[in-house]
């Protein structure tokens, strides 16, 4: 088996085929027939979550010294200007400003709480992570890691989890770690749900013909119904829905 034929999988596919498989064949498999690309939704939660952690996440290549030597805001100013207005599916400047004023309070609040900002960090030497799930099913699991800090005498294994929402807290906070063993035959097990389902060329939605609030916004974009904004990461067509309002999301 080679990575190329293999079956890709992520938390954001997993997620999707979950919830509708309809969305997930939209999301992940469907190509525009003009373009060629794959399809995609900017909403302005999305446009937020991604612009704090390009942010964040370009921290982790700096020494310790130099992090914050230039000031967040400063790096979030440049950075928001790929999500500006409908990049950033903004309907209108009141709405980007909103959400604009948000990411700088969530990144003034890390400015004076670092928390493990200010600590070594591991940079992983692959553009997205990725390993064999299943070589005989040949399934590959890939994803980013938003932050991977150094722990002083760590071995391999992954010692601890956290997660931080900045929005509202000023630090992580810890969580338990999943067995291991029962995590990979769960995983494993939606990998062959989802293996199957392309075999088959099956990717029903649960509310039928109708449609459910995960597949609709991409039908939308197939019936001409959303505004194209821009091409986005791994030659990704974007586009915005201004019609109306797209499921709630929020990465950060």
């Amino acid at each position: 088996m080679d990575r190329f034929s293999a079956v890709w999988l992520s938390h954001s596919s997993i997620s999707a085929f979950k919830h509708c498989p309809r969305s997930y064949y939209l999301g992940s498999l469907y190509r525009d027939p003009q373009s060629g690309h794959k399809i995609g939704l900017i909403t302005p939660s999305l446009a937020l979550g991604s612009a704090v952690h390009e942010v964040l996440e370009s921290l982790s290549i700096l020494p310790t010294s130099d992090r914050f030597i230039i000031s967040l805001i400063d790096r979030f100013q440049s950075v928001w200007q790929k999500f500006s207005g409908h990049k950033g599916g903004f309907s209108d400047a009141a709405t980007e400003s909103r959400s604009k004023e948000k990411g700088e309070e969530m990144l003034r609040r890390v400015m004076q709480h670092p928390g493990p900002l200010e600590r070594k960090a591991v940079k992983i030497g692959q553009d997205l992570p990725q390993y064999w799930l299943s070589e005989a099913d040949n399934l590959m699991l890939c994803g980013k890691l938003d932050w991977l800090e150094y722990l002083e005498c760590q071995t391999y294994p992954v010692k601890k989890a956290s997660y931080w929402h900045i929005a509202k807290d000023d630090m992580p906070i810890e969580k338990s770690l999943p067995d291991l063993t029962q995590s990979h035959e769960l995983v494993l097990q939606i990998g062959k749900e989802i293996k199957l389902a392309r075999a088959l060329n099956r990717f029903k939605c649960p509310q039928g013909e109708q449609g459910c609030k995960y597949c609709l916004p991409y039908e939308k974009i197939l019936d001409g119904k959303a505004t194209f904004v821009g091409e986005g990461n791994y030659h990704t067509d974007l586009y915005a829905d201004f019609t109306s309002t797209l499921p709630k999301s929020e990465i950060l």
